[in-house]
Order: C-alpha cells, then structure tokens, then sequence
C-alpha cells in the first residue's frame, strides 16, 4: 500500500526520476578517460592559450588564483595502451615537438612540456593542474576539481605536497560555488570537461553566467570541442546572450565540420588580457600549418562579444 501511494504521487515520481537521471551522467561522465587523447591537438590549443592567460597574469605582482573545475589525472603517459590506442598525441604535441622557430607565444607551453621530458624523448603530456602549477608564484594559489576516483588519486600523488594547492574531489559546478569569487579577487577559472553528456552545453554556460555574477574581475577559459552534431553552438549561443561584454573566441580546426569527428577546437576567453588577441592571430595560422589537414575550415579569432 505504501508502494502504491508513493508511485501516485505524481511529484515525487518525477523527483525520483529525475535524480536517476542526474546518477546515471554522473555515472556517464565518470567513465570518460582523457588518457586517450592526452596531446591530441585540441589539448596543444588550449593548453597554449591558457599559458598565454597565465603569462598575462603574471604581470602584475599582485597574488591571483586559478581554479582548474575539471583537472584530470595532471600527468599522462604516451607509451600507455590508452594513448598509444588512438595515437592522438602523434598528431598534436607530436608534431611540433622538436620544431624549430617557435614563435614566443609558444615558448612557456612548450617548456611546461619539456619539464616533464627531462631526457628529450616525448613520453609524457602535462595535463592543465600541472601547466597551472608551473605558471603560479609564491604568492598565487590555486585549486582543481576532479570528480573521478582514478583520476583524483592520480593527481594527488602527483600534488599532495604542494602547499599553494587545493585539491577537492568534488564536482566543478559545486567548486565553483564554494571558491568564487576568491579572496585575492585576481584570476582565472578553466572550465573543460568532456562534454560526454550533451547537457554540459546548456550547464556550463549557466554555471559561468551565475559565477559571473559574483566575479566580474576574473577571467574564464571556456573550451569546447567543434563536432559535426554542432551541440557547440548552443553554448556559444546561451554566452552570447547572457548579457556578459568582452568574450573573445578562439577555434583551431584541423578538419572539415563533415569530417564525422571532432574537427577542431574551440576557447571562449572572457576578461581577455589586451594582447590576446594578438597573440591568437599570430598562434592559430601557425598551429593550423602544422596541425591542420589540407581541406580543413580557416581557423582564427573574433570577438564574439565585443566590449
């Protein structure tokens, strides 16, 4: 009988409903595994432009914060079965790898990236908590959020010891939260999950939209993969409306948007530093030469909401 009422109940069948729903993507998104496409191109693009923001904070002496909501393990392995599975990393960091002539807005990602390949061979890639920590002062801090159990432990046998880092085993959203706007007011927010639920395009520009609300001084790196099912447009769309000025937009493509994959990658920048702009439009031409196939789609950046 008790059953009975409790399945009648129209609101809480659909509150149970719902709360399964919101266990089975967690469920979901736990399963994803970036050690697949460690190095891959999209992680060169962000990982470049997030140095290049990091670099821009470093110009003044005043202490700032990062929050990394979607960390990751911090290190991976390139001999791995995973990486060497997919091979993605041949065709990112594998590429430039022992390039010559970079040019200076490569310079800090690419020594991040030798730090942990001390004999010159490619066999490890830095993930973004180990970029961030190779970028922060002694008077900076910062914090990751890493919702997966592997991945958790693994970035913290790599960060334990680390006093000007945080770590939280806790989902990004709920990070967000609770460490922003931080104290030193001075900083950045990395948001980059898998966007293995389709969701993720609606929660994560509604997630930056209220941090925003709270810290308008920080700047938010927003990266997005281009896929040929476009979910990305609604995330681009849903900033674009939020009524938040000043977001540049970065995309790399390697590829044509028919090529069935993911064909490039895209980074919403909002606060951008004043010579950003200028730096992408000397960096993307010169990843696109060396990352891009030959029929893929221009890459660049433009404003996408202009000051």
């Amino acid at each position: 009988m008790r059953i009975g009422s409790l399945l009648s109940d129209a609101g809480m069948w659909h509150g149970w409903l719902r709360l399964l729903t919101v266990r089975s993507q967690k469920r979901f998104m736990l399963s994803y595994q970036h050690s697949y496409h460690a190095g891959n191109f999209a992680d060169v693009h962000k990982h470049s432009v997030l140095l290049l923001l990091l670099r821009a904070l470093q110009a003044k002496e005043k202490p700032f914060f990062v929050l990394d909501a979607f960390a990751g393990r911090g290190l991976y392995q390139l001999g791995d079965a995973e990486a060497e599975k997919t091979g993605e990393y041949l065709q990112g960091i594998g590429r430039i790898w022992q390039k010559p002539s970079l040019p200076d807005s490569m310079s800090d990602y690419m020594q991040a990236v030798r730090n942990v390949n001390s004999d010159l061979k490619l066999k490890q890639y830095p993930g973004s908590p180990l970029l961030i920590r190779s970028m922060i002062r002694e008077q900076d801090r910062m914090a990751v959020c890493e919702l997966h159990p592997a991945e958790f432990d693994a970035l913290r046998q790599i960060l334990y010891s680390e006093k000007r880092v945080a770590l939280h085993k806790r989902d990004a959203v709920g990070g967000m939260k609770a460490m922003l706007p931080p104290k030193e007011r001075r900083g950045l927010l990395l948001l980059d999950p898998a966007y293995e639920v389709k969701q993720e395009y609606e929660s994560v520009p509604a997630a930056v939209v209220d941090a925003y609300r709270h810290w308008r001084e920080g700047i938010y790196a927003i990266w997005y993969p281009l896929l040929t099912a476009g979910n990305h447009e609604k995330l681009r769309a849903s900033l674009k409306r939020s009524g938040i000025r000043k977001m540049l937009d970065s995309q790399l493509m390697v590829d044509t948007p028919e090529s069935g994959g993911m064909y490039g990658s895209g980074m919403i920048i909002i606060n951008p530093p004043w010579r950003l702009k200028d730096q992408l439009e000397e960096l993307l031409p010169w990843l696109a030469a060396r990352l891009a196939g030959s029929g893929s789609a221009p890459s660049g950046v433009r404003w996408l909401v202009p000051e």
